[in-house]
């Protein structure tokens, strides 16, 4: 049965608080300034109004929830504390005299959020930062970062063992007469084996599964379906603990399992939009989703920068699609410097080696071929290294992705430089609330792991701006 949160604290408890605990303190300024009584509106269809046992006012569950992300603890530790701690108890509006809740019913209040609830009580902070006029809506940065899986990465061999002893399991449990014979005579026709050890373990997986067929259980049609995924290789199945986690890569030689938190945040430092990513998807072709996710909770922006892994014909159409500039590296800019051409940016001509400018260009697929005179090429010195046999003049070709790239080098560079704000929200996520290895395994609970942790710091950084606001000297009438 819903239980209302409790507005209120007795005289005792408020004299407790206001004598033992620092004012100062963070936890107590986001009590005061941070409104999260949305959170019974987007609960209210998990309970009966009237009927059932009362339970704990969700506002408290996930105020224990926000403790327990916010200082990186367990469930366990996070319950226990709560029994004793009275910063704790405070923050999440217990009194002294008052059960807390135990560490299964923080699972089952997370489980029954999932994440689709939990992207939303993120989105109702959003809201709260653009209501005190904190969201600046100006330059969106956007980025991605690694959350490594919790699960022991496993190569090809043992990933098959551990798929046969997990069907071998469950099967036992359906009918182990039979699991019993099929694994007496498993080992008695590969004891001996000459073939090597991976490809005995590739047939000893193939014989288990065709005599899994052969008893049809349609209760282990799943996990069957799973073994027989990490046989073939299709699926991209690699790890049985965390079969959601996917190889990706930190850069060209460092590679991970897990996952990624793919994030739009405003110039206030504020992350309007975030979403979950297998390890082996490329952010950069997710560009136009997550802005639309701004869009449609009502975030305007005037430029969006990226890294050049997001540089695209398409990304930048969806960007002015909104009404913004792409301020996005190109990757090509670096092969155009090799080239020894020098482009001049506000004449929007080439120079060559020879130091002569071009003298016109004209529109070439997707671009423009800027030409050097007939004339200064066949008197140029450099002409047999830089012309072809059957050419008169030297041609220069530059898309308009890289003209646009190469025209703005000065505000790219200031807004390459601002993009370092999300790198260093990324820092803390993972330095101090523990986002650098999923807590869970499975991409619906990693999931509500990066939205209360965003959350998280989404207070945080509302509480600071708030602040530091209210700090600022009002100048003199």
């Amino acid at each position: 049965m819903l239980t209302r949160f409790p507005d209120s604290r007795s005289l005792w408890d408020d004299w407790l608080i206001r004598k033992l605990l620092p004012e100062n303190h963070i936890l107590l300024a986001i009590d005061q300034h941070i409104d999260f009584s949305f959170v019974e509106e987007e609960t209210r269809d998990l309970y009966s109004l009237h009927h059932g046992r009362p339970a704990y006012a969700p506002e408290q569950l996930l105020r224990v929830l926000f403790l327990a992300y916010f200082y990186n603890l367990s469930d366990v530790r996070v319950a226990e504390e709560l029994r004793y701690n009275l910063l704790y108890r405070a923050f999440a509006h217990f009194s002294l005299d008052d059960d807390t809740p135990d560490d299964s019913t923080l699972v089952v209040f997370r489980r029954r959020l999932g994440p689709e609830r939990c992207a939303r009580l993120l989105d109702r902070i959003v809201e709260q930062a653009r209501q005190k006029g904190l969201l600046e809506g100006k330059r969106q940065c956007v980025d991605a970062t690694v959350i490594s899986a919790n699960a022991a990465v496993q190569n090809r061999k043992e990933l098959l063992r551990a798929a046969r002893r997990r069907l071998f399991r469950a099967w036992e449990r359906i009918d182990a007469k039979t699991a019993a014979e099929t694994a007496n005579q498993l080992q008695e026709e590969y004891t001996n084996a000459s073939e090597p050890d991976l490809a005995k373990e590739e047939k000893l997986t193939q014989h288990l599964l065709d005599a899994v067929d052969a008893a049809g259980h349609t209760e282990l049609q799943s996990l069957r379906d799973t073994v027989a995924q990490i046989l073939s290789g299709e699926g991209g199945v690699t790890n049985l603990i965390d079969p959601d986690g996917r190889w990706g890569f930190k850069n060209k030689r460092t590679p991970f399992f897990g996952y990624k938190a793919h994030a739009s945040m405003d110039a206030s430092g504020i992350v309007t939009s975030v979403q979950i990513l297998s390890g082996n998807e490329h952010e950069g072709e997710h560009l136009p989703e997550l802005l639309e996710q701004d869009v449609r909770k009502g975030h305007r922006f005037t430029s969006v920068v990226a890294d050049k892994g997001y540089d695209s014909i398409g990304n930048r159409n969806a960007i002015r699609s909104h009404g913004a500039k792409p301020e996005i590296p190109s990757r090509n800019a670096g092969v155009l410097a090799k080239t020894r051409f020098r482009y001049r940016p506000r004449k929007d001509t080439f120079v060559c080696p020879g130091r002569k400018e071009t003298s016109g260009k004209t529109p070439f697929k997707g671009g423009f071929l800027y030409y050097f005179s007939q004339t200064d090429c066949q008197n140029c010195p450099l002409k047999t290294a830089c012309l072809g046999k059957k050419e008169t003049r030297k041609r220069v070709y530059l898309s308009d992705r890289v003209r646009e790239s190469l025209q703005s080098q000065r505000s790219l560079r200031r807004a390459l430089h601002d993009r370092k704000a999300i790198e260093r929200t990324f820092g803390e996520l993972k330095q101090w609330h523990g986002l650098g290895r999923a807590r869970y395994r499975g991409k619906w609970r990693v999931a509500i792991q990066v939205y209360l942790t965003f959350l998280v710091v989404n207070v945080k950084r509302i509480v600071n701006l708030i602040q530091g606001r209210a700090s600022k000297p009002v100048p003199a009438s």
